[in-house]
């Protein structure tokens, strides 16, 4: 069945729903895992990743199992979770991102 791409959204949006709420994914992996998942197998990572990054990456995760691969719905969804994220939440990525960073930096230079 195909959604239209506002339906798209529409669905995306309800799954970072809570208690009525627009809400960041939670963060439930460790940077050196999410370092992994986000470099190639025989390429190690260069490029620094962001709050943007990290959240576009998590969305796409829900986003596959509603079968919605479309990279505009998914930067939507994107933009309006940050728009509408606490500073609190906005802060937790940005810390997360930053270990990321250390973990890139550290071995790009080994």
């Amino acid at each position: 069945m195909n959604y239209s791409p506002q339906n798209q959204v529409d669905m995306l949006l309800q799954v970072f729903t809570v208690n009525g709420n627009l809400s960041l994914p939670p963060i439930i992996i460790l940077p050196e895992r999410m370092y992994k998942d986000i470099t190639y197998k025989k390429k190690p990572r260069n490029k620094l990743t962001t709050i943007e990054g990290l959240l576009r990456f998590f969305i796409s995760e829900e986003a596959k199992k509603l079968k919605i691969t479309n990279s505009v719905i998914i930067n939507k969804v994107m933009r309006t979770l940050l728009k509408e994220a606490s500073s609190q939440d906005r802060h937790a990525y940005r810390n997360f991102a930053d270990a990321i960073n250390l973990l890139i930096k550290s071995r790009s230079l080994s």
